[in-house]
């Protein structure tokens, strides 16, 4: 628990794109007030590690401790797929959330850059050849 803690306050997670409240899912324009804007994100953040931290106190398990924590959170995952094409029409795409229209394109850059080989075939018995 006390990583997921230094983690926030050595990276803090957030949005990447300020937007302004407007009608519809997406928000197009950015807030004016972008530092007050991040500065009220930073203190939610505190705010919420204090929380957890009370939370801790109580020996309530990291399952439900962490569930304050995790809109300030950075997380890993491997993700494999066969087939990409939807993924990229739906996610780097215009309206799609900009965390992940930024993930998206983060990806389909790796891919792109990335030089794909074949290292067996699959098979069970290949690692005992």
């Amino acid at each position: 628990m006390f990583r997921v803690i230094e983690q926030i306050r050595n990276n803090l997670a957030g949005p990447t794109h300020w937007g302004l409240n407007e009608s519809g899912m997406l928000a197009g324009q950015e807030v004016e007030d972008l530092l007050r804007a991040k500065t009220l994100w930073r203190e939610a953040a505190e705010n919420a590690i204090t929380v957890a931290e009370k939370m801790m106190e109580l020996c309530l398990h990291k399952q439900v401790v962490n569930r304050i924590l995790e809109p300030f959170s950075t997380i890993s995952a491997v993700v494999t797929a066969t087939e990409w094409s939807n993924w990229y029409e739906l996610r780097d795409h215009e309206d799609a959330q900009p965390e992940i229209r930024d993930l998206a394109q983060a990806m389909r850059q790796a891919v792109s850059r990335s030089s794909p080989r074949e290292v067996g075939s699959g098979k069970l018995d290949d690692a005992h050849t």
